[in-house]
């Protein structure tokens, strides 16, 4: 056996040696390795070390602590001897890289305190580029897909940009210089951006999509390969998880790197144009569907999401270019092939292009106003706030610019609420604001100059801060600016009006434990929505009911026996004016109230149930109509809803509404129950 010779400082390491002592020389032996410039000739002498570090003492070792170690070590020993490394069997290759990847799984959770040394080890092997030592490998593929894997499954949002950047490092380095992508690993990497992985696992959806960016060039031969086996020659390979989501591929790559489908788009229009009439019917259907598809897209409730539809609209399905003969018959040719749903969201996505438009053609009326007073101005700021939120997030500083285009004036005593500033600095002028916001009395004249401010506060830094005290004094500030400027608040596009009252919902969960530190605050939250009834305002909204629910739904799950009479009589306030002020209250709304007084919620959540009985016996006449409704398909017509909780509990409705309002019965008068039904 060839002596192993240690560098200075460096003791040997043997496998009599406790965890410990073992631990010690090889942080020793690891920051010697790190301070070595890459010079393979320089240490031939050390050769023999850097094969006994493959040991299965070491690498098989009980403690990671030595794993980790042993790893770093032989990720140096990669860098000094780059290119030539000392491992020269396929065996020893496939052990180091299946060792690395074991390896890699400690950078998952950066509160680690080995964390820095993964990281350490991560950044050599993203530097060096020691991954693609693997393409030697008969199995290379192996290898690969675990290593892809293991990074999908890692990475989070706790990882810094640094971290991230590494990963793809190492990533595209195997891509871009691959000769041949295997089928799996391209259904390894794609699967990752359609749902419900995108969705699940919003972390491996964006590293997947900076990968594709990235390396595009690289990619477009497999994904041509793919697509035409699948589309073409109608022999997809049924074992992969993307070849159900196909269609929903193509639509999320045409948003992410749409280069990459220049050779795919072909191959379809090449089937359309066949002289087989049934191969001509297949590729017309699929062309279709992915037509619907596109604007399917525009449910999607992401902004980013809505504009790409409109994009694709434009430059792909009625390209703006054409001539406009030619742009009808295109339009003409779209609108018939169209299913129920992408008509619809075609008919919605030209409803608000044209609402934009309009906003738009206001602003600049009120640019040309002979007067800027506090009203023009007020108004100016309304419209920039909606033009701007249309706006891109790629474009977010000019949308922070135009927001501004117009002064923000702060009351006296409060300081600017600018991004830059600390959490707790922050706060402390955030509740200032909010002290200051409380003296003012309902008068929407006397402070026309604050709805700059007042649209600032719907700022998505300050409603989805990290922190819930500033997510807190936001909500209090923005429910008092509803009561100072009743009944014309300085809100008025349904985005902003529904954005407002789900957030305010978020917050009244900091009710339900009233030792909570904030909840005297979040009492007056409560209060001042109650006393003003604000959500009323949503009545101005096409989707009113869903809100609604949420806020019932909110309620009965948050209303406990540890609130006072006072809390309690708030909650009510709240909802009795949604019920008496509704013009049609919806069945699904009246199945979450009445599902709350029968058996088994009753006894699950009795406080729910109390506050239900109490809703009932004050809302009565205003619940009548729907009762009598609900009642009529149910009993009469004998077409219950099936989808609803209460049908099934009928006559113990019926029983528990008699008992609750057997003295304004109205309400029961409404149910024709009549001879037909007997109630036991």
């Amino acid at each position: 056996m060839t002596d192993i010779v240690y560098p200075n400082g460096c003791r040997p390491l043997v496998e009599d040696l406790g965890t410990d002592e073992l631990i010690r020389r090889l942080k020793t032996l690891a920051n010697v390795l790190q301070t070595m410039d890459q010079d393979d000739n320089l240490y031939q002498q050390y050769i023999p070390l850097a094969l006994h570090l493959l040991d299965d003492f070491f690498m098989q070792h009980t403690s990671r602590d030595v794993q980790l170690l042993i790893a770093c070590c032989i990720a140096d020993v990669l860098r000094v001897y780059a290119p030539e490394a000392p491992y020269k069997e396929q065996d020893q290759i496939k052990c180091i890289f299946k060792f690395f990847i074991k390896q890699l799984h400690g950078l998952k959770d950066p509160r680690d305190p080995s964390f820095k040394r993964y990281f350490y080890l991560l950044e050599n092997l993203a530097l060096v580029k020691s991954f693609n030592m693997c393409f030697e490998l008969e199995d290379c593929q192996e290898i690969f897909h675990d290593l892809f894997s293991t990074i999908f499954k890692i990475v989070n949002d706790q990882h810094s940009a640094k971290i991230t950047n590494f990963f793809l490092d190492v990533l595209s380095a195997l891509i871009t210089e691959a000769d041949n992508l295997s089928v799996d690993l391209l259904d390894l990497l794609l699967i990752n951006i359609v749902e419900p992985n995108k969705s699940s696992n919003r972390c491996a959806a964006h590293i997947t999509e900076q990968l594709l960016a990235k390396t595009g060039d690289a990619l477009e031969s497999p994904i041509k390969m793919f697509f035409n086996r699948a589309l073409v020659m109608d022999k997809p390979n049924n074992k992969l998880s993307i070849t159900n989501k196909i269609y929903d591929i193509i639509y999320e790559l045409n948003r992410i790197n749409p280069d990459l489908l220049y050779s795919v788009l072909p191959q379809l229009e090449n089937k359309l144009l066949s002289t087989d009439d049934a191969e001509r019917l297949k590729a017309k259907q699929r062309v279709d569907w992915i037509k619907n598809k596109i604007l399917h897209g525009y449910y999607k409730v992401g902004l980013e999401d809505r504009l790409l539809v409109e994009r694709l609209l434009i430059t792909s399905l009625v390209p703006y270019k054409l001539a406009p003969e030619e742009r009808m018959k295109k339009l003409y040719h779209l609108l018939g092939d169209l299913d129920a749903n992408a008509t619809k969201a075609f008919v919605e996505l030209q409803k608000n292009q044209m609402k934009t438009r309009n906003t738009v053609s206001d602003w600049i009326k009120l640019h040309h106003s002979k007067e800027f007073t506090p009203r023009v101005l007020g108004q100016l700021a309304v419209k920039q706030t909606t033009i701007a939120k249309s706006a891109p997030a790629d474009f977010r500083p000019v949308r922070l610019q135009w927001v501004r285009m117009t002064d923000i004036v702060y009351p006296n005593g409060c300081r600017p609420l600018v991004e830059d500033l600390g959490t707790d600095e922050l706060i402390r002028r955030l509740k200032t604001l909010a002290n200051v916001l409380q003296t003012m009395d309902q008068d929407d004249n006397l402070y026309q100059q604050y709805i700059p401010l007042a649209l600032h506060l719907l700022d998505d830094f300050f409603m989805q801060h990290t922190s819930r005290d500033v997510q807190l004094l936001i909500a209090c500030c923005i429910a008092d600016v509803l009561r100072v400027y009743a009944p014309e608040a300085p809100y008025k596009e349904q985005d902003q009006i529904k954005s407002i009252f789900k957030f305010f919902i978020k917050q009244l969960h900091g009710l339900k434990d009233p030792r909570d530190p904030s909840f005297k605050r979040y009492f007056y939250l409560l209060e001042n929505l109650a006393f003003v009834k604000s959500f009323n305002m949503c009545f101005e909204l096409e989707d009113c009911q869903e809100i609604f629910h949420d806020l019932f739904s909110t309620i009965f799950k948050i209303v406990n026996d540890q609130h006072s009479a006072k809390i309690t009589n708030f909650f009510l306030d709240v909802l009795s004016a949604l019920i008496t002020e509704a013009d049609n209250l919806s069945v699904d709304l009246l199945d979450l109230l009445l599902i709350n007084i029968v058996e088994p919620n009753k006894s699950s959540n009795r406080c729910a149930a109390h506050i239900t009985e109490q809703l009932l016996a004050k809302t009565g006449d205003a619940l009548e109509s729907p009762i009598k409704m609900f009642f009529n398909r149910a009993l009469v017509m004998d077409k219950p809803n099936n989808k609803l909780s209460i049908p099934n509990k009928i006559y113990d409705i019926i029983y528990e509404l008699n008992r609750l309002i057997a003295s304004r019965s109205s309400v029961l008068r409404a149910a024709p129950i009549g001879e037909q039904t007997t109630v036991h």
